[in-house]
């Protein structure tokens, strides 16, 4: 046990004589010389700085509430009108027509602020929305307590500022009831701009650094200076000034944390709050001011008191110095006598008191010196680590707590001791605190996981161990408590379990997907490799022949289709896809991606209904990647709807918004999968059973393209067996584009001239079917099969036009293309790129290799033919 000593209390009587004390000297100075003039200056300031904030809060009343008599105009104006309105002759006699017309003149030219006017019975029907044509749905809807408290009081009704299914924006919705033959038949609802308030509060011309605000019963703020977002709650201090008294004055911090005083006042007829934040620099720079005048005096009396004091100190200075050499080290100096001269009381009976207890610490502190280095030695060994060691009583009570303590949970000892342990770090025994206790009485010792919370308030996981110290008699003494901090290792251990939870669902998927991906890629090779098979036939009919080849053509454009995808998704997953935006008519697309999307469509035998256009909707876009949108979503309701299913197609622009809307009978789609139908490879069972389950991501690609362009895409279903809807939206262009023009005749093949061509590709297959397909056409055409060939063949035949691989040994693409251009017979040669990748990137560079064209694998016959037709019939045009 450690040895705590009590400083030992002297007690000195006092020795009456003529002598003056130095507590004497020192009331005499400060009374006579500050305590009139602190006294003067206190009653002053505060009169002062009463007097300039009563000025200052009567006028700014007075200012606040004639803003909000304005206020109160404004409303009572929109109010009159739409008591006029509710009088009208046309809903007397429920012409609900009629009065949509009237109700769309008052909006057009009477009232500025109104974004609105609704009409709805009191079952919360709507009748009319007037921004919208009598027959345009939904109409003005109705969704807050204030349509309620229009109908039960007849009277109407201000609601609170707030964002409506029509009007996005925050508005404030005075409802008016229309009362016909005595009872209330329906409610008129108008949303009005917070803009109509924020223009009377401008109309105040407050000073700058001053803030008014504007706020509804709700306490957020309909219009402010410094403008907010309307809806903002006002700030904590306004808040609970209205909630004590609904007219007054208050110091607060405005939004922006700046300290004001502010009067406020509460409309008795709408209920809103308007107050003024008037900087409190301002108003308390007069008494300021006079602070300042009143410290200057204050600091002329202290300097006179300090000089008063100089002239006393020269008195008890020299024996105090003295006397404190002495006391430095409580030494054998203290026996000396003081010099004479100096009479003050005090520091006599200090030196008294100091000698005798210069002897009896001097005879302690050896015995201290040995207890303190045997306890330094104790709390060196507990500090060495990092642990949060701590003793308790057997009832629960903190009586010492470490250093580590103090580093792992946040409290200084002084705060942890005398604390119940459990209680402080609130630990979590779930559920097991008796079975802990229970352990611990019969063992001496626990250990076990816990769940404490620090100071910060962060849990902590810690591994602790309990031992029970006992009396010799038995009896419990004490707990010894060691904590370690495991929390990281634990976190650590749960990322590890989901990490592998992770890699698990991640394999299973990616073996989903290659399991799936054969199938999509066996499924043309088998009607490729059977019409190859019919097409060896020595007598086969020539209609079986173009059926073949038909066939052939079809499954092939499938497989490349597949691969576009796949690698369209690989690009927009890597930031790498870029859209080619040109200005376009969406009807333009529509077409494209029907013709797209016919192939999938004939075969289930399905009828497309498009609904027609109701005018040219006009798109920045990019028309390629917008017609992939609008085609996988209609192969998509083809592949999962029944034979002879109705799919729907239809466009809406709806102000600065176009959507496209493709609509099924198909299959549906579960609730629990609707929230991630979008996601890549993701597909109900029910879908991977169908014969065109497809590898789960068209849908993925339909909403990366359609964000890219700034879009957005939803899907809807009733549930599986209910059909399915997709509603892509997209933002429409400035302006509507002119109907264009049909397209004109198809290439014409026997109009391109006769030429030179040379094909290098390493797949001889490749090579040769395109220089036979070529050939056909009756052009010359001349074959390689690497990079090396394809240079000789070109220096020795120089052809006008050469279609070069990418990926060939000896000489690639890009190298080959770019020895021809060194050579004087290379220049004016045309050069063709064909390769299987086409993004932008690939393309950029093929053109500074000197390639003059690029072309995707496989590539397309009618794209090549066009190519040709170009560079063939400038060669004719230079002549």
């Amino acid at each position: 046990r450690i040895m705590r000593t009590e400083p030992r209390a002297y007690a000195v009587r006092p020795q009456h004589g003529a002598r003056m004390k130095i507590r004497t000297h020192l009331f005499l100075l400060a009374l006579g010389a500050i305590a009139p003039l602190l006294a003067m200056a206190i009653i002053a300031g505060t009169l002062l700085v009463q007097h300039e904030r009563k000025n200052f809060e009567s006028e700014a009343l007075g200012r606040v509430r004639a803003a909000m008599s304005g206020v109160d105009a404004e409303l009572r104006g929109s109010i009159t009108t739409l008591q006029a309105l509710a009088a009208s002759q046309n809903l007397e006699s429920g012409d609900i027509r009629a009065f949509h017309e009237e109700a769309r003149r008052v909006l057009a030219s009477q009232q500025p602020y109104w974004r609105n006017i609704g009409l709805a019975t009191v079952s919360r029907v709507p009748l009319i929305n007037a921004v919208r044509p009598y027959e345009a749905q939904p109409a003005f809807g109705a969704d807050d307590k204030s349509f309620d408290d229009a109908i039960r009081t007849r009277r109407p009704v201000i609601g609170p500022v707030m964002a409506g299914p029509l009007v996005s924006d925050p508005s404030v919705r005075i409802r008016m009831p229309v009362v016909v033959a005595g009872a209330v038949r329906y409610v008129l609802s108008v949303p009005l701009d917070p803009a109509s308030f924020d223009k009377l509060l401008r109309a105040q011309r407050l000073p700058e650094g001053w803030v008014i605000g504007l706020a509804d019963r709700e306490k957020r703020f309909i219009a402010r200076l410094p403008g907010v977002a309307v809806g903002t709650p006002i700030s904590t201090s306004f808040a609970a000034a209205v909630a004590r008294a609904p007219e007054g004055w208050f110091w607060g911090r405005t939004l922006e944390g700046a300290s004001t005083y502010s009067p406020y006042v509460t409309s008795s007829f709408s209920g809103w709050v308007l107050g003024i934040a008037i900087p409190a620099s301002l108003v308390d720079a007069g008494a300021w001011r006079t602070f300042w005048m009143m410290a200057a005096g204050v600091l002329s009396a202290l300097a006179l008191a300090l000089a008063l004091a100089g002239l006393i100190a020269r008195r008890i200075a020299k024996p105090i110095i003295l006397l404190a050499d002495a006391a430095q080290d409580l030494g054998p100096k203290l026996d000396s006598p003081l010099p004479t001269g100096q009479a003050i009381e005090e520091i006599e009976k200090l030196h008294a008191a100091l000698r005798e207890a210069s002897q009896t610490i001097r005879e302690r502190q050896v015995l201290l010196e040995n207890e303190r280095s045997a306890f330094r030695a104790q709390a060196e060994l507990l500090d060495l680590t990092h642990d949060a060691i701590l003793v308790r009583t057997t009832d629960g009570v903190i009586t010492f707590w470490s250093k580590g303590a103090e580093e792992m949970y946040g409290w200084r000892s002084s705060e942890a001791l005398g604390q119940v342990y459990h209680q402080l770090l609130r630990t979590d025994f779930a559920g097991r605190r008796g079975e802990i206790e229970t352990e611990l009485e019969r063992l001496d010792r626990w250990e076990g996981a816990l769940c404490h919370t620090s100071k910060a308030g962060a849990t902590l996981v810690v591994a602790s161990r309990w031992v029970l110290r006992r009396e010799p008699s038995g009896k419990a003494d004490f707990v010894l408590e060691i904590n370690s901090d495991i929390t990281r290792r634990t976190l650590a251990e749960e990322a590890i379990v989901k990490l592998n939870q992770d890699l698990i669902e991640s394999g299973k998927r990616k073996d989903e997907f290659l399991a799936t991906l054969a199938h999509e890629l066996r499924n043309p090779l088998a009607p490729i490799k059977n019409c190859v098979a019919v097409l060896k036939a020595v007598d086969l009919p020539e209609h079986k022949r173009v059926w073949a080849r038909e066939v052939i053509e079809r499954q092939v454009g499938l497989m490349a289709r597949l691969l576009d995808d796949l690698l369209d998704i690989g690009r927009i997953t890597h930031g790498k896809l870029e859209l080619r935006r040109e200005r376009l008519t969406l009807a333009a697309v529509v077409e494209s991606a029907i013709e797209i999307s016919r192939p999938a469509i004939v075969a289930g035998s399905h009828a497309l209904i498009v609904a027609p256009h109701p005018h040219v909707i006009a798109l920045d876009a990019d028309p390629v990647r917008l017609a992939q949108i609008i085609s996988n979503l209609l192969t998509n309701a083809a592949k999962y709807s029944n034979p002879s299913g109705r799919i729907w197609l239809t466009t809406a622009q709806h102000g600065n918004a176009v959507s496209v809307h493709v609509k099924d009978e198909g299959i549906g789609i579960s609730a629990n999968m609707l929230a991630r139908v979008f996601e890549l490879f993701a597909q109900e069972d029910v879908a991977l059973n169908r014969a065109q389950g497809g590898m789960g991501i068209g849908l993925a690609l339909v909403r990366a393209l359609t964000e890219l362009h700034g879009g957005t895409v939803e899907a809807h279903s009733g549930g599986p067996h209910k059909g399915s809807e997709f509603i892509v939206r997209l933002p429409a262009a400035a302006a509507a584009l002119p109907v264009p023009e049909s397209p004109g005749a198809g290439l014409a093949v026997d109009k391109i001239p006769r030429t030179t061509i040379l094909i290098a590709d390493d797949l001889t297959d490749s090579a040769e079917s395109l220089a036979m397909l070529l050939r056909q056409l009756g052009h010359d055409v001349h074959t390689a099969y690497d990079g090396e060939q394809a240079f000789e063949a070109a220096a020795r035949i120089r052809p006008h036009v050469a279609l070069f691989d990418i990926g060939m040994p000896k000489l690639n693409g890009y190298q080959l293309a770019g020895k021809i251009r060194e050579q004087p017979w290379g220049s004016g040669m045309v050069l063709i790129a064909l390769s299987g990748w086409g993004h932008e990137d690939d393309r950029r560079r093929s053109q500074q290799a000197g390639f003059a064209h690029h072309l995707v694998k496989p590539v397309d016959f009618d794209e090549l033919l066009a190519v040709l037709q170009s560079v063939l019939a400038e060669r004719s045009t230079l002549g």
